[in-house]
């Protein structure tokens, strides 16, 4: 269903649960108690339309989505302490593979936290799985696993690995590269495996 379109539909009560609505445009629609639960909405374009905030939260991704009061939507975030809170030890949600990697409070104020290179000369990873099967249908949606990889040595680069339920990795994608030593949040959502 992706690049649909649904323009001046009047698209009351229809379910589009786990739809990939992908680029679709609904410019003018009339979406009143329609289901997006789960939709991959990446993209798509809801100017003019009824759609609610309710209807837009409970969708998969909502990411650079056109939405009615002119703002472009974002994503979920998926990753666990991706936001290096000081109040969580990085080994609860972080696997540390080498390297010496540390929470601290940044020089921004007590309440801003950052991730901080502490093996300067070796470097270090950190990553994270995060396992999709809860957010989408594996039958429908090929990669059910994502692993998130924060290489960081005088720069930070940040992998992303779409992986199947054998292991198999089917997509790679570099999401960031920052040019600082110290990495203040990770952050990843679902539309880039979309």
């Amino acid at each position: 269903m992706a690049h649909t379109l649904f323009v001046d539909c009047k698209c009351n009560d229809v379910d589009f649960t786990y739809a990939n609505l992908k680029n679709a445009s609904f410019h003018g629609a009339t979406l009143n108690e329609s289901n997006f639960l789960f939709a991959n909405l990446q993209k798509a374009d809801f100017t003019n339309t009824t759609i609610t905030d309710s209807q837009l939260r409970s969708a998969l991704s909502i990411q650079d989505a056109k939405l009615p009061n002119g703002t472009r939507g974002h994503g979920h975030n998926l990753v666990k302490n991706g936001d290096a809170d000081c109040n969580i030890t990085l080994v609860k949600d972080w696997r540390v593979q080498n390297g010496i990697i540390a929470v601290v409070v940044s020089k921004k104020g007590r309440s801003d936290c950052q991730f901080s290179l502490k093996s300067l000369v070796t470097g270090a990873v950190m990553s994270q799985r995060i396992v999709l099967a809860q957010f989408w249908n594996s039958s429908i949606w090929t990669n059910s696993i994502v692993e998130l990889q924060a290489h960081m040595t005088s720069g930070v680069l940040i992998e992303l690995s779409g992986i199947n339920s054998n292991g198999t990795i089917l997509n790679k994608n570099i999401a960031s590269k920052l040019e600082v030593d110290r990495l203040s949040s990770v952050y990843f959502s679902i539309f880039r495996f979309g």
